[in-house]
């Protein structure tokens, strides 16, 4: 989300729409996928507008006229300032109509995958902290003092070292062996799951992340998710911009389209086929090129 958002374009580009730049789109996507809200002060410093990001903040007021309460934090200190909405970009997505003033992320609304999700991590965490090395196996009758140093190197470097050790034949010996985490196969396979639940619930097909995709179904998969996901997205961002910066404002996502060259072409065939058609037909040019969807 956060580089898709950040790769909209936006016209017209005065100066009332300079500020939004790719940095603030990115934030603005990040912090619509993580919280599903995005919130930015607006400023004017000079003869500049600048769009300050809010780290926290609190809506007040009837639903005519909302009050923002923001946190706009800096590296010495936060600052706190009361804005009418007006002065505020406010980026949100699935809002609910009992708390329009409230944006609500994909993972708010698939908590109980996320918090699953959570705790297979964390399990997953705790297993990695196994040290990782070699598991030495000794026999104290044969350890010689040339076999101390390996020995205390792999103890060192997190390994362990056993006593009383034998080999698969059951003779005495000094034995080596790769020694790590072993997180549960069945751990990673939900891990797996989830993980597509979690996509799903982001608008994101998990045939974008499938190993065995074949290309074809993976830019389908792509077409999908920035025309049914960032694509709407774009229109939410675009209202926010004409009402409180340029009534002009367009967001278009011009570049994601470049993952599906292939498929604009052959649209691209099917609509020249299709206005040769309705020309033959006797259509003026102009209706030919509606019919077409040719603009």
């Amino acid at each position: 989300w956060e580089r898709c958002i950040a790769s909209a374009s936006i016209a017209p580009m005065q100066t009332e729409l300079a500020p939004v730049s790719p940095q603030m789109l990115a934030l603005a996507g990040r912090y619509m996928a993580v919280r599903g809200n995005a919130v930015f002060a607006i400023q004017v410093r000079g003869s500049r507008v600048q769009l300050i990001p809010a780290a926290y903040w609190d809506i007040r007021g009837t639903p005519e006229e909302w009050r923002y309460r923001l946190d706009l934090a800096g590296p010495s200190r936060t600052h706190t300032v009361n804005l009418p909405a007006a002065s505020v970009l406010h980026f949100r997505i699935g809002a609910d109509p009992r708390t329009p003033w409230r944006g609500r992320g994909p993972l708010e609304r698939a908590s109980k995958s996320g918090a699953i999700m959570g705790r297979i991590e964390a399990a997953l965490e705790k297993e990695t902290k196994v040290p990782v090395g070699r598991l030495w196996r000794i026999d104290p009758m044969s350890f010689t003092p040339d076999q101390q140093k390996p020995a205390r190197t792999v103890f060192e470097s997190g390994g362990i070292v056993t006593v009383n050790g034998k080999n698969a034949d059951g003779s005495k010996a000094v034995d080596q062996e790769p020694y790590g985490p072993e997180p549960n196969e069945q751990m990673l396979a939900l891990r797996t799951a989830l993980g597509r639940d979690i996509c799903s619930a982001y608008g994101i097909s998990p045939a974008l992340f499938s190993e065995r995709g074949d290309g074809a179904g993976q830019r389908e998969a792509w077409r999908r998710f920035w025309l049914s996901t960032i694509g709407p997205i774009g229109r939410e961002i675009q209202t926010e911009l004409k009402t409180k910066l340029h009534p002009m404002a367009a967001v278009t996502f011009e570049d994601l389209r470049a993952s599906d060259a292939d498929g604009m072409s052959r649209a691209t065939m099917r609509r020249a086929q299709a206005y040769k058609i309705y020309k033959e037909e006797g259509k003026e040019d102009a209706e030919a090129l509606r019919l077409a969807g040719v603009e």
